[in-house]
């Protein structure tokens, strides 16, 4: 019996080392758990904020664009209006000038030139105020005004090559021709 005994004290000894046994894993496994359940936490929450900054930063960086973009064009409008006030005083100077004096041949020949280079300029002031309303008003006039166009135009000693096709259509509106043909250089292209 004693032998019974000491056999059911070693069943019940080692299923309640079991049991315990069991029980302890169970618990170290819980609060294992619960120290990664921590961390997980932890790790989500890093990588939320880190996205939120990230995002932050590319809105941030993308309103910074948007703010350089809008005063590098003011820069080059600023930039284009004075070139083509620049190009206009030059405008203004060949205009000034008096009529050419001399025989026939000379006066045609200094006319050309003045009128020549008189259209170019006019042709950077509208290409560099393309759109511009208040320049576009300027260079109509201009072109309407100054005697050596309205010659050029009147002889058809236009050098058409120099100018762009917008600006060549505005000198083409000086004509009294129905189809004006004021370009001199048309016949040199064929």
């Amino acid at each position: 019996m004693k032998a019974r005994q000491q056999k059911l004290n070693l069943n019940r000894r080692s299923s309640d080392s079991s049991l315990a046994s069991s029980v302890g894993r169970r618990r170290v496994v819980a609060a294992r758990k619960s120290k990664f359940k921590g961390f997980e936490v932890a790790s989500h929450l890093a990588t939320i904020s880190s996205s939120l900054v990230a995002a932050l930063a590319l809105g941030f960086g993308g309103y910074q664009f948007y703010e350089t973009q809008k005063l590098q064009q003011a820069a080059l409008d600023q930039e284009r209006q004075g070139k083509a006030a620049e190009f206009y005083q030059r405008f203004v100077e060949l205009s000034i000038l008096p009529p050419p004096k001399g025989a026939k041949d000379e006066r045609d020949e200094e006319r050309f030139v003045r009128a020549q280079r008189a259209l170019t300029t006019l042709n950077a002031v509208h290409l560099a105020t393309k759109g511009d309303n208040k320049w576009d008003e300027i260079v109509y006039w201009s072109l309407h005004h100054y005697w050596a166009i309205r010659w050029a135009v009147s002889e058809k000693k236009v050098t058409c090559r120099a100018l762009t096709d917008d600006f060549r259509k505005l000198v083409e509106e000086l004509s009294t021709d129905s189809k004006p043909n004021i370009c001199h250089d048309v016949d040199d292209e064929q």
